[in-house]
């Protein structure tokens, strides 16, 4: 089905995923770099439709778009695909944002 992400990996993966998603989303709304690879592969993945991308990508600020992703990913419980995403497309920024404060 369209729009659902598979996985297959552990509760603790997940759970990781989502708290690193809750704990940084006004930082990666303010921080995220090029979305197009990005969505690329979310779409890919089946973890968003052609539909949803065009949509993200009608907002006209960065920010906006960034938002209206990341709810995205968390109304599609998707944060563990998206965390590994970001990873290899932006491994620098997961790093900042998992540095211990």
């Amino acid at each position: 089905m369209n729009g659902t992400p598979s996985t297959s990996s552990s509760p603790s993966e997940s759970g990781r995923a989502r708290t690193f998603l809750q704990k940084n989303k006004e930082k990666l709304c303010h921080r995220l770099g090029l979305l197009e690879p990005i969505l690329l592969s979310l779409n890919e993945k089946r973890i968003i439709t052609d539909h949803e991308e065009q949509s993200i990508k009608s907002h006209s600020m960065n920010l906006q778009q960034n938002r209206a992703l990341l709810n995205m990913v968390e109304s599609k419980g998707a944060e563990e695909e998206f965390y590994k995403i970001l990873k290899k497309e932006n491994e620098c920024l997961v790093q900042s944002l998992e540095q211990p404060t």
